[in-house]
C-alpha cells in the first residue's frame, strides 16, 4: 500500500496553469482572529457518529436565549459554535457541562487559527457538588483540597467568610 501511494505521488504534477500562489495577508489573519474570538469548538464524545441535525436542533432549543448562534459541522462529531455576542459565548462557556443524548459535549475555546481537529478534547470543566460534609469542613479551603483530588480546581463557591 505504501509503495503504491509513493508511486502515485511520484507521478503527480501540476500544470503551469495550476501553479499559482495564494497570498494570505495580515488583514486576512486579523479578520479570522476576530471571528474566532466569538467561537467555541465542541466535540461530542460518543462511540458512533451522532445525528448532526438532531444535535443542532437540540442545542438551538437549549441555547434559545443566544442571538443567532451558528453551528458548523467541521468533522465527525466536531462542531464550531459561532456566536454574535461575547455575552452569549460566555453564557455557554460558563454553563458547562453540556450533554447531547447522554453524551458529553466537550467544549474548548477557539483562537481562530488552530484547526478544530487539532484541539485536545481529553478534559472538560465540570461542576462538582459535595453533600453531607461535617459543618467544620464546609469552607473554601477544604472544598479546594477535596476538589483537587479529582482535578484542577477553578473555583470554590463561598460567602464573604469563605464558608460554603
Amino acid at each position: 500500500m505504501d509503495e503504491e501511494l509513493s508511486e502515485l505521488w511520484s507521478k503527480f504534477s501540476l500544470t503551469e496553469e495550476e501553479r499559482y500562489e495564494i497570498v494570505i495577508t495580515d488583514h486576512d489573519i486579523d479578520n479570522n482572529m476576530k471571528r474566532g474570538r466569538l467561537c467555541l469548538v465542541g466535540k461530542v464524545i460518543a462511540d458512533k457518529k451522532i445525528n448532526k441535525d438532531a444535535f443542532k436542533n437540540t442545542l438551538l432549543k437549549v441555547w434559545k436565549a443566544c442571538v443567532g448562534v451558528k453551528i458548523h459541522e467541521v468533522g465527525d462529531n466536531l462542531y464550531v459554535f459561532e456566536f454574535q455576542t461575547e455575552e452569549d459565548l460566555n453564557k455557554i462557556w460558563g454553563g458547562q457541562p453540556w450533554l447531547f443524548d447522554t453524551n458529553l459535549v466537550c467544549i474548548k475555546k477557539f483562537n481562530g487559527v488552530t484547526p478544530p481537529a487539532d484541539l485536545n478534547f481529553n478534559s472538560t470543566t465540570l461542576w462538582v457538588q459535595l453533600h453531607n460534609l461535617p459543618l467544620g469542613c464546609m469552607n473554601k479551603e477544604i472544598g479546594g483540597r477535596i476538589g483537587s483530588t479529582i482535578g484542577k480546581v477553578i473555583e470554590v463557591e463561598a460567602d464573604y467568610d469563605e464558608n460554603c
